[in-house]
């Protein structure tokens, strides 16, 4: 069993110095005057470049292949640029490993804004000056992704199998669904069974790795629900309650975050794994994006406002999510010593 590894936060991000840095970051472009000869981004460049000397860009994510995660030993050298840890209980105490998935979902991106280039801005500022405005909300770099319904699912539940098979291959003991859900700890618990976007969402201005969430589309296992809050109290109380109703040893909910980045599919930065035991609670917060080898999304047509539309091969989807995910979610165990 591997050492635990120290909980440090770790920023995961590439601090550009230069101004000439910053615009190359935010408007890389084969013909960069051509964008500001046909729009007008003088005061949309001038605000992006103001956040970014504060905040720079995010390292550009890898491909699975370029990241190198085959081996248990290369995968334990990676796991902390991928996974932090907040507090997370150290579960390699526990005597018995018998767990409960409160909430296994997956969040499906389905509208963001990508920038040109390599890299990503960690922050847009707000849209005031009218050019900023018209480019935020003119849908030049907004990218608008077509999952269907087959594809959530099977997406979901694929992933799923390989997290509870990855807990098994560690140990662990999972409690059948059923009887999570029907005990009385879990009846206080507001549950629903799909969260699509929302108006904070819309207003989103941090970004990620793979550009500045827009839209997502979260997707509970079968079998499970989304957890959205405790009824009474809070959630954490109502998982101390399981832990003794259903005499298991950790409370576990999980929210990974999947989508395009590039025309390939992506497992991305803000995936979140929820964990109790009886003496401490924390999370495992993904910090960087893995991306899959081959092109999985194909450009459609510009629709102004809302941007350009993508159509995503489904089979290509899921054989990228069967291949990288079972070392990403490997990862977070070992960060967290499991």
């Amino acid at each position: 069993m591997s050492a635990m590894p120290s909980c440090v936060n770790r920023p995961g991000l590439v601090i550009q110095k230069s101004a000439e840095a910053e615009v190359r970051c935010f408007l890389t472009s084969p013909n960069p005057t051509w964008l500001y000869r046909h729009v007008n981004l003088g005061f949309f460049a001038l605000g992006v470049c103001l956040g970014g000397a504060l905040l720079g860009c995010h390292a550009a994510p890898l491909t699975y292949s370029a990241a190198d995660l085959q081996s248990p030993r290369s995968r334990a050298k990676a796991a902390p640029l991928y996974w932090r840890c907040n507090n997370v209980p150290d579960i390699r105490q526990l005597e018995r490993r018998r767990v409960a998935i409160l909430d296994f979902s997956v969040e499906f991106i389905t509208g963001k804004v990508e920038m040109p280039g390599q890299t990503q801005p960690t922050f847009s500022p707000p849209a005031i000056a009218p050019a900023h405005v018209g480019v935020e909300y003119s849908g030049l770099f907004r990218k608008q992704y077509e999952f269907d319904e087959q594809l959530y699912r099977e997406a979901t539940d694929g992933i799923y199998r390989i997290f509870i098979d990855a807990l098994a291959e560690r140990g662990f003991e999972v409690l059948p669904n059923d009887l999570v859900r029907e005990s009385s700890a879990y009846k206080r618990l507001a549950v629903q069974d799909r969260e699509a976007g929302s108006l904070l969402q819309e207003m989103n201005i941090i970004g990620s790795d793979t550009g500045r969430i827009k839209q997502m589309v979260t997707i509970p296992a079968s079998g499970l629900r989304i957890v959205v809050r405790a009824a009474a109290g809070d959630i954490e109380e109502v998982e101390l309650a399981m832990l003794d109703e259903l005499d298991v040893d950790l409370s576990l909910r999980a929210h990974i975050r999947v989508g395009v980045y590039q025309d390939r599919a992506s497992i991305d930065r803000g995936s979140v794994i929820w964990l109790l035991t009886r003496d401490a609670v924390g999370n495992l917060t993904a910090d960087k994006s893995l991306l899959s080898d081959d092109v999985v999304a194909t450009p459609g047509e510009f629709i102004p406002l809302q941007g350009r539309l993508f159509n995503i091969d489904s089979e290509g989807f899921l054989a990228a999510m069967r291949k990288m995910f079972p070392p990403y979610i490997a990862m977070a165990f070992e960060t967290a010593g499991g």
